[in-house]
């Protein structure tokens, strides 16, 4: 007896009906699933970690040096992409117990590492001293 609809199925026949009936291969949805989760593990490699691409340094008790990467993703430029890079020194100072009270950069200097598929890669030195 052949159900009067869709609803009327168990669930380990739908999948199947649907596949065959949407016109897309069990080959395609698979390639689409592989798709998306590749898409997704580049896209969490995106999150920025103070120890990813960068560089921390204290100088003496209320100084130090950062230096933190610019690339296609985290541009230069952009407010965006110098906001993750603070970030980054902010989680420096806060694991090195450095700047309770706050910091200033006293220097910002970008340095052409090299040419990318999209832009300059670049190297961001950055000089701060400790608020007292």
């Amino acid at each position: 007896m052949e159900p009067a609809s869709i609803l009327d199925m168990d669930r380990a026949t739908k999948p199947d009906l649907l596949l065959q009936n949407s016109g897309i291969g069990e080959a395609t949805v698979w390639f689409r699933v592989s798709v998306f989760a590749v898409a997704m593990m580049g896209l969490s490699a995106c999150a920025y970690h103070a120890s990813d691409n960068t560089s921390f340094s204290v100088r003496g008790d209320d100084s130090f040096t950062f230096q933190a990467t610019a690339d296609a993703i985290n541009k230069l430029d952009s407010q965006e992409g110098e906001s993750v890079r603070i970030r980054a020194l902010e989680e420096w100072l806060r694991m090195n117990s450095k700047c309770p009270s706050g910091y200033e950069i006293t220097s910002r200097t970008p340095v052409v590492r090299r040419e990318g598929l999209l832009s300059k890669i670049y190297d961001v030195h950055y000089e701060g001293s400790c608020r007292a």
